[in-house]
């Protein structure tokens, strides 16, 4: 009975140390993560204003750029998260409809040619005020930056 209680002691101090434990890196996590993205967007845009040579005004102009087309990218992550979804479910389901399915394909791959011109299309008016040199170099670091895997679902990138 004493062996059992003791038991009982030790198991309801683990479970609570284990507790405050995940609750401390939870919070320690959520206060860096905040800092961490702002430092790391801050060191991004010092770097490409050094690599690219660029002036103030250049580097203003490519931030606007570069929030407007972030945000608009969203909308297409939407939909093709929800043709996807469909996808998948229209394919599993017990009723298997090969028309729906081609057509979902078929949205899907119209919807990422979409995505695909809108992302140079924004390449473009990025580079528009660049200089020769400034268009050679973004175009070298555009280039390392899909060679490492970043562009196609972050392969690669430590998250």
């Amino acid at each position: 009975m004493k062996n059992n209680k003791k038991l009982i002691w030790i198991i309801g101090l683990l479970v609570l140390i284990n507790i405050v434990s995940v609750g401390a890196i939870w919070m320690n996590g959520k206060s860096k993560g905040n800092r961490g993205e702002k430092y790391s967007m801050e060191r991004k845009t010092e770097m490409l204003k050094e690599k690219l040579s660029l002036d103030d005004q250049q580097l203003e102009t490519f931030m606007k750029l570069r929030k407007t087309h972030f945000s608009n990218l969203k909308d297409f992550g939407k939909k093709e998260k929800e043709l996807k979804i469909g996808l998948i479910e229209t394919t599993l389901s017990s009723n298997i409809d090969s028309s729906k399915i081609s057509d979902l394909k078929n949205q899907l791959a119209k919807l990422i040619v979409e995505k695909e011109q809108f992302n140079l299309d924004h390449m473009k008016e990025v580079v528009h005020d660049f200089s020769p040199e400034q268009k050679q170099k973004f175009i070298e670091m555009t280039k390392a930056h899909l060679e490492r895997g970043h562009g196609k679902h972050h392969k690669g990138k430590k998250r």
